[in-house]
């Protein structure tokens, strides 16, 4: 981890003489990403590349916001999460899932789960809707 060229020398000593939580309080200020749905608002391009994902809080909302997707016909979508990739020229750390229906992809999705606020908005896709609870 502290060889990462994202850390400046007094960044590294301080993780050097950091406890576990402080560590990780030191992550999460470092990766969270400021920007909101409004920043995207007319974005046709929002969530379907890594430079401009899905803002959630944390890994338990990004798999509550995929959970809540569904296709034109209510069919509900299941999720793989192919893995995680850093975006070029950003501190950011992205999730990549596909999503299925009946095992057959219909999209990918990049997430933010270091994001300030959990995304309410869709990706502009005519796929996608969100699932009506009853």
């Amino acid at each position: 981890m502290l060889s990462n060229d994202k850390y400046s020398a007094k960044e590294k000593e301080q993780i050097r003489n950091m406890n576990y939580e402080d560590v990780g309080e030191f992550m999460l200020g470092k990766y969270k990403q400021l920007y909101t749905d409004g920043d995207f608002i007319f974005d046709t391009d929002y969530g379907l590349t890594p430079f401009k994902p899905i803002s959630n809080t944390n890994i338990l909302e990004a798999k509550d916001y995929l959970r809540g997707l569904c296709n034109e016909s209510g069919e509900v979508l299941t999720w793989e999460r192919r893995g995680s990739c850093g975006v070029p020229s950003t501190d950011w750390i992205v999730d990549i899932y596909d999503g299925f229906i009946n095992d057959k992809k219909i999209i990918t999705i990049y997430i933010n789960p270091y994001g300030i606020v959990t995304s309410k908005k869709l990706p502009q896709e005519p796929s996608l809707t969100r699932k009506v609870n009853n």
